[in-house]
């Protein structure tokens, strides 16, 4: 079935109270001929953006533990070593019991999380160049070699990276080789 979001907002509106998680709504419409949960997300961007609609509280998690950013930021601060990678935090935050890299990065922002351990995530288009040309200068990689690349050094970014950033892989080779 095709929604709007005026209709979605309506349904939501009719069942607020079933408006809590995901997993209690997914299980409350089952039977009702509902829309699921990953409809609402797809037209809200996120079941917050929902819930912040409707006017509903939002409540944000960390391994089952509220964190306010003084207590976020107090973390980065505390284990900036072990923020070189999202995934490395998110290894390190599963061990030691701390909210996962995308808490962080919802609720402070990149900037924040640079200003507190100094490093920065993402490469600027002048970097990801001079990434690219260095490990091939002269002919252009396949979105395969780029890959394998990247799976051997952490340092590399995936394809898809360079995608976003370019708009396509065929632009990046546009623009870095000319073909």
């Amino acid at each position: 079935m095709k929604y709007t979001k005026d209709t979605l907002l309506l349904i939501a509106k009719q069942h607020i109270e079933q408006i809590t998680s995901t997993k209690q709504w997914d299980e409350y419409r089952k039977n009702k001929n509902l829309p699921h949960s990953q409809t609402f997300i797809s037209y809200f961007g996120s079941w917050n953006a929902l819930k912040e609609r409707l006017g509903l509280p939002i409540v944000e998690r960390g391994r089952g533990q509220l964190y306010d950013d003084a207590r976020l930021i107090e973390f980065l601060k505390q284990y900036k070593d072990h923020f070189t990678t999202n995934l490395k935090w998110d290894e390190f935050a599963l061990a030691n019991n701390l909210p996962r890299y995308h808490v962080f990065l919802q609720r402070l922002g990149q900037n924040e999380i640079a200003k507190h351990t100094g490093k920065t995530y993402g490469y600027s288009d002048d970097v990801l160049k001079q990434l690219i040309k260095s490990n091939f200068p002269t002919i252009p990689p396949t979105v395969r070699a780029w890959n394998r690349l990247s799976e051997t050094n952490t340092d590399i970014p995936n394809a898809k990276t360079i995608i976003r950033r370019f708009g396509s892989w065929k632009k990046m080779k546009y623009e870095l080789y000319r073909m």
